[in-house]
């Protein structure tokens, strides 16, 4: 949204210098060779660093010291999880250097990838993962990248070089690459919506706008169906942990952006962005309940496409969009879909609120899909 212009400060959160080091600790077992292999390879082709037992030990060199210096100089582990590596116990002792320089996850140093089904146990059960099984390569590789990029958020990359002279073969289900059909259109009834608003430093009247949406959903013939959730100033890292303890349906952001990225507040004061890649990647790795989302700021329609690769829905819009009409738009939006109307007509309706006040198009917020998903299916509130 639009009110006036915002200074933002660059902000790094990266613990190890870089120039120095590598981007990522790769954690396996034997069995599982092939797959950090193929992790590796994916990585190194798009820029990262990786220390792996198979490309940084060469022969003649003490094997436990460089392990050491591979623990110590990575910014982050990646940890290829399946049944045999929660059972190795060298992978344990790999997995506990990295708990404890993050034990409660804010620095995202660690990564799980899960590429068998398995349970984690202990501080590893409640970590967000990156989650492979059952993925064709092409899949995988999207949920991957997107994934670490989400992870990534705050920390800077580094250079690289790479290893591999061709692509090593994908370990994964290579027939999951056929187009899969989306799941059946779901009518909950009582449907979670959380709104997170980026307020420091905007000058824009978020809560002001929350309240409108509020108001907009309790006055509507279903209101009992959906429960309106608004959390202010939410920082970029505890996006997942709120929208885990939420399972909304819908995630509204709301707030200014840079450069087509979402500004967000940071733990010590200032404000950082989130790219889309970094956005779709939180949400390719989180739980399926989100349907739709919300990118409430100016310039977000890119951002929007990209997002229904994660998520059945999504808006956004082209150009500078006015707080004012914002919280115009919105609050017919939620009305029409509390009173029951599918996703397709509560936007049409909203449109046609900005469109009698003669608002530029490019400043009126559109909807994109995903190919499977259906707009005239999704509702928020059962139809009495």
């Amino acid at each position: 949204m639009k009110k006036k212009p915002l200074h933002v400060d660059a902000v790094s959160a990266n613990p190890v210098s870089a120039t120095s080091g590598w981007d990522y600790f790769v954690s396996y077992t034997k069995p599982d060779k092939e797959w950090a292999e193929w992790v590796v390879w994916v990585l190194e082709q798009r820029g990262y660093t990786c220390f792996a037992q198979f490309t940084s030990i060469a022969p003649g060199s003490d094997f436990v010291q460089r392990m050491n210096d591979g623990l110590r100089r990575s910014r982050q582990m990646l940890a290829i999880l399946s049944p045999d590596y929660l059972k190795s116990e060298i992978a344990t002792s790999e997995l506990n250097t990295f708990l404890a320089l993050d034990p409660v996850g804010h620095g995202r140093r660690l990564i799980p990838i899960s590429i068998k089904s398995c349970k984690p146990t202990g501080l590893l059960a409640t970590r967000v993962y990156v989650d492979l099984v059952g993925k064709g390569s092409s899949d995988a590789v999207n949920c991957l990248v997107r994934g670490l990029e989400a992870a990534k958020i705050g920390l800077a990359a580094a250079a690289s070089s790479t290893i591999f002279q061709k692509p090593p073969k994908y370990p994964g289900d290579q027939t999951s690459d056929q187009p899969q059909l989306a799941a059946p259109p779901m009518v909950d009834i009582s449907t979670k919506i959380l709104f997170l608003a980026s307020m420091r430093g905007t000058g824009l009247d978020l809560r002001g706008q929350a309240r409108a949406i509020n108001e907009s959903l309790r006055s509507a013939k279903q209101r009992g169906c959906v429960v309106f959730d608004a959390r202010y100033d939410v920082l970029a890292e505890d996006f997942a942990e709120v929208i885990n303890s939420t399972n909304p349906q819908i995630v509204h952001f709301s707030g200014k952006q840079n450069g087509q990225r979402i500004l967000v507040p940071t733990g010590t004061g200032g404000v950082t962005t989130i790219s889309a890649a970094a956005l779709t990647g939180l949400f390719l790795n989180l739980a399926d309940t989100v349907r739709l989302v919300i990118v409430d700021t100016c310039h977000s329609l890119d951002s929007a496409r990209e997002l229904v690769s994660a998520v059945d829905f999504a808006i956004g819009v082209e150009g500078d969009i006015y707080d004012s009409d914002a919280i115009k738009f919105y609050k017919q939006f939620y009305s029409s879909l509390a009173s029951g109307l599918p996703l397709k007509k509560a936007l049409g309706q909203a449109t046609a609120t900005l469109d009698l006040s003669a608002v530029d198009k490019r400043a009126i917020p559109e909807l994109r899909c995903k190919a499977t998903a259906d707009a005239n299916h999704f509702r928020i509130a059962a139809v009495s």
